[in-house]
């Protein structure tokens, strides 16, 4: 240090802390031409030999200090510079004292409203540098936030396309097969039975014979198998064709009769359907040798149907008689009124 700075008047109690090693001790007017040289920062911890405590050199001069905005608040001692004699705590400046105290006659120290108003601004810039912190930050989170967001989406976007694809792949893509399985076979009545064999007949049997068909063909699906057909088509038709068959070569009184019925019950029925009704009925008379009134009943309606009312009144009076029970009777009794009304209808209309 400088002779001259070295033999300042006052107490020398100060001693300064430097990566060099400990300078001093100092008294306090040396302090205070350091830091108004420029060698010492206001903000440089210095040991108070007396007080045997840290303090800054503002505090050991009596002097308020303003923290430049750029600079670190809290700059240690260890860093300064080994090079130079005080340590150096950039950004920090010192408030000196408009006249010195009056220990060395030039002049008195700063008035209290003056220091109130040197930390007055210090907080303020003190809690701007900190606001700018926090707005630092936080921006990192408010990406970070954004992520997460982004990810969520994707996740459920995820799950509801999963979801979905399982509830169409669970949906049953072919449960209107059987129905068109039917409709296709009633469409091509001569693929399952090749011969003289009626259509209406064959319709007949393909009706009563389908689910028969389906049992056979239903093919093995899992849960989420719905776009896989539930019935082998050509299964299906192979059964139903070997039923069909079967059933036109071994025909008996009993099925050709309920099949006369079922073609000429309807009072829409085709004329197709009421021909083939008539020519299965009299074959059922035939095997039953006009002994059965079931079959001679099923005659009566399909003669009635193709417009001969008398004929079928003279049948169903012969059903009547061979009627075993009440129930039967009545069941051929109310037939044969239908039958009269109508052969007495078509008399009165003829004669007019």
């Amino acid at each position: 240090m400088p002779a001259s700075v070295a033999g300042m008047p006052g107490t020398n109690r100060y001693v300064i802390r430097t990566a060099a090693g400990d300078k001093g001790p100092f008294s306090r007017d040396q302090i205070a031409a350091f830091v108004e040289a420029g060698k010492l920062p206001s903000t440089a911890k210095i040991m108070d030999m007396e007080a045997k405590r840290p303090v800054t050199a503002a505090e050991a001069i009596g002097v308020d200090m303003v923290a430049d905005p750029e600079a670190d608040d809290d700059f240690p001692m260890s860093r300064a510079d080994q090079d130079a004699d005080t340590p150096e705590a950039p950004g920090v400046r010192a408030v000196p004292r408009t006249e010195r105290s009056s220990r060395n006659g030039r002049g008195t120290p700063p008035s209290r409203s003056s220091r109130r108003a040197s930390r007055t601004d210090t907080g303020g810039e003190r809690g701007a540098r900190g606001e700018r912190g926090t707005q630092r930050g936080r921006r990192p989170r408010k990406r970070g936030y954004g992520i997460w967001i982004v990810l969520g989406v994707a996740v459920i976007a995820a799950i509801a396309i999963g979801v979905f694809a399982l509830s169409t792949m669970k949906e049953d893509k072919f449960k209107e097969q059987p129905a068109a399985l039917l409709a296709n076979a009633l469409a091509h009545p001569e693929s399952l039975a090749p011969g003289s064999a009626d259509a209406p007949f064959v319709r007949i049997l393909a009706k009563r014979f389908h689910q028969q068909a389906l049992d056979a063909a239903h093919l093995t699906r899992g849960t989420y198998e719905g776009s896989k057909p539930a019935y082998d088509e050509s299964r299906y038709l192979e059964t139903l064709r070997a039923a069909v068959t079967k059933q036109i070569a071994e025909a008996d009184s009993g099925l050709l009769t309920s099949c006369a019925r079922e073609l000429a019950m309807p009072d829409d029925a085709a004329s197709s359907d009421i021909s083939t009704a008539k020519k299965l009925a009299q074959q059922a008379v035939t095997m039953d040798g006009e002994k059965n009134h079931h079959s001679l009943d099923a005659l009566a309606w399909a003669t009635f149907r193709g417009g001969d009312a008398k004929r079928a009144c003279l049948i169903e009076e012969q059903a009547m008689e061979l009627a075993p029970d009440t129930a039967s009777k009545t069941e051929c009794g109310k037939a044969l009124v239908k039958f009269k009304s109508k052969l007495a209808a078509t008399g009165a209309a003829a004669a007019e």
